[in-house]
């Protein structure tokens, strides 16, 4: 009994351009909302704040853009997120990453950081 997967009902061709054409519209989108978007807003504070909720933006209306061109079953794949979250938080596995990421967070271990001219660059994640 032979089965077919739904990668082999399209040629690898097909696959490819798709797959080029999302990455052409989350570019395009970010370039778009990044310069044009991001100053419709009043600035929240600075523009990096404003560049993060362009992008929110621009991510959540590709989510609900292609999400509902695809006919995604959210239902079931927010329950897969909750299960992943559920596991990772209850497992041993990812418990020396969280330990690892609070102790950078907390300034417990120091990554060091280097300066070019007046500004000083962290090598830890700013956003964290």
């Amino acid at each position: 009994m032979a089965t077919i997967s739904s990668v082999s009902r399209f040629p690898r061709s097909r696959n490819l351009s798709f797959a080029l054409a999302v990455v052409g519209v989350v570019i395009g989108g970010e370039y778009f909302f990044r310069h044009y978007v991001l100053f419709w807003f009043p600035t929240f504070g600075t523009l990096l704040v404003n560049d993060m909720l362009a992008l929110f933006l621009v991510y959540l209306l590709l989510t609900v853009g292609l999400g509902s061109f695809m006919h995604v079953n959210w239902r079931q794949e927010l329950a897969g997120i909750g299960q992943a979250l559920r596991e990772g938080l209850t497992s041993w596995n990812f418990t020396f990453w969280v330990l690892g990421i609070s102790a950078k967070r907390l300034g417990l271990v120091h990554g060091g950081s280097t300066t070019l001219g007046k500004h000083q660059v962290a090598n830890d994640c700013q956003f964290l």
